[in-house]
């Protein structure tokens, strides 16, 4: 969980895009993270759906990793 809390906090994700991340949307080797859709309740079950607008849908810089 702290690895969701950091993004959340450092690059001012919302929950729905955290929980909406996939591993193709991160590359660990530039260090950027895709945002280009979020989870979402839809009539009671939760479904994988775009991003509201397209803004919201964007590439971002990941944090480096905390120090030891």
């Amino acid at each position: 969980m702290e690895a969701l809390y950091t993004l959340a906090l450092n690059l001012g994700l919302r929950r729905g895009e955290i929980l909406g991340l996939r591993w193709e949307d991160v590359d660990l080797d530039d260090a950027i993270l895709r945002i280009s859709q979020s989870l979402q309740r839809v009539e009671g079950k939760l479904r994988a759906a775009g991003t509201k607008t397209d803004r919201s849908r964007r590439t971002l810089a990941m944090p480096p990793p905390p120090l030891s």
